[in-house]
């Protein structure tokens, strides 16, 4: 018997398709992503905060090109001039990578004087040729210079500070910072007492046993290294964006300076194990080497090359953690996806270009590292512009001498 169906029965309904999200996938925005730096990098909260707020484009646009014939032009005027066309080469520098960094499509603005920087370079090349003067004369008072050295230290970082963030503008509103100098004064002062100890052990020749020598000078250099440096760079990296502005609206650093401390004791074992073995290797490798002037040159690179490897590797998870823990008025926030291990690579391989082009690959591998580091930060609005409590405040320095001073002595400024 033929099977008869009834025309009037419908077709079985079509299946709806699942809407993003239903069938367990998650868009690559609304995504957690493992953090390249588990130690420092943000939190899934942090992440979600993120994903909630606009994002805003962050672009480096500097060409290879055009940094090199500035920076070649900047190099030839310093060398004609003896050094005098620094403070200007800095300023010329400074204003391009301000100028080509660009958020939500506005870039930066600085505004730097040459002048005043320079007249703080003269002040400080007087102090240093005045200290060289004194120890050669009287060689056992390095350590008393090296303790009278210390005692400024904090005027001269917390208005280097003020003067750095004083002369960036972005949106035509400038930055501000309040030096505070009694609030890192402590902090400087114990490592200067702790350098002085170490320069008068060194040079008295108070250890005349050289077994006691090297215990009391690896222990003092142990403190140093692991103890009084964190200390110092975690009080000046939290004093120095926890008292910084933009307009009115205020920057906030939502950490302490204790947990920095502990963040540069827990993270980084293993690299700087590494670091230290192969430290050793090239060290042992440069002793093989016959000619003493190659050998010593070896040695030379190898500690320049390492040396920047650490330096990039610690700069990077210290910018990881500030960023992941800064905002400005609760509303601009910041998350950062840099890998120091692979920052550390890259500076290596940049300074081994650098070194073999006898420097004149060092504009390329800056704009390299800059193009890496913007594409690793990610910068986010919550509400828009308007929302800011931004009437422009001065921000324009008339007077650049804490930053010359501490430039010439080289200070580490906490980044």
């Amino acid at each position: 018997m033929p099977y008869w169906k009834n025309p009037f029965d419908a077709p079985p309904p079509i299946a709806r398709a699942k809407l993003p999200g239903e069938d367990g996938s998650v868009s690559e925005r609304d995504a957690t992503p493992e953090p390249a730096d588990p130690v420092n990098g943000p939190t899934p909260e942090q992440i979600q905060a993120h994903r909630a707020a606009t994002r805003l484009s962050l672009q480096f646009t500097g060409t290879s090109r055009e940094f090199f014939r500035l920076w070649a032009t900047c190099q030839a005027l310093k060398f004609a001039t003896l050094g005098i066309y620094s403070a200007w080469a800095k300023v010329r520098i400074a204003r391009y990578l301000a100028r080509h960094h660009l958020l939500d499509g506005a870039s930066f603005e600085y505004r730097g004087r040459p002048s005043a920087i320079l007249r703080g370079r003269l002040l400080a090349t007087a102090i240093v040729l005045v200290g060289a003067a004194l120890t050669w004369w009287q060689p056992g008072s390095s350590w008393l210079l090296v303790l009278l050295a210390f005692l400024p230290a904090p005027w001269i970082i917390t208005h280097s500070f003020a003067f750095k963030w004083r002369t960036l503008r972005y949106r035509n509103v400038g930055f501000s910072f309040q030096p505070n100098a009694r609030a890192i004064r402590w902090p400087l002062w114990i490592a200067g007492a702790t350098t002085s100890l170490f320069v008068y052990l060194q040079f008295s020749g108070r250890l005349d046993n050289e077994g006691a020598s090297v215990m009391v000078f690896s222990l003092l250099s142990i403190v140093l290294g692991i103890g009084v440096w964190p200390y110092v760079t975690s009080q000046l990296l939290w004093h120095r964006f926890s008292n910084a502005s933009w307009g009115n609206a205020k920057v906030n650093l939502t950490t302490t300076p204790r947990a920095i401390f502990w963040m540069m004791w827990r993270s980084g074992k293993a690299f700087m194990f590494l670091m230290v073995l192969l430290f050793g290797v090239l060290m042992g490798l440069a002793a093989l080497i016959p000619q003493p002037d190659l050998r010593s040159l070896m040695q030379t690179a190898a500690y320049l090359l390492l040396g920047v490897c650490a330096v990039a590797f610690g700069r990077t998870r210290r910018l990881n953690f500030v960023l992941n823990h800064l905002n400005v008025n609760d509303q601009m926030l910041f998350m950062s996806q840099m890998d120091p291990n692979k920052a550390a690579r890259l500076a290596g391989g940049l300074g081994v270009a650098g070194m073999l082009s006898a420097g004149l690959l060092i504009p390329w591998a800056n704009v390299k590292f800059a193009r890496w580091r913007v594409a690793q930060i990610e910068v986010s609005l919550a509400g828009d512009w308007t929302s800011f409590p931004l009437p422009p405040l001065p921000s324009e320095s008339q007077s650049a001498i804490a930053e010359g001073i501490s430039e010439q002595f080289d200070i580490e400024l906490g980044w």
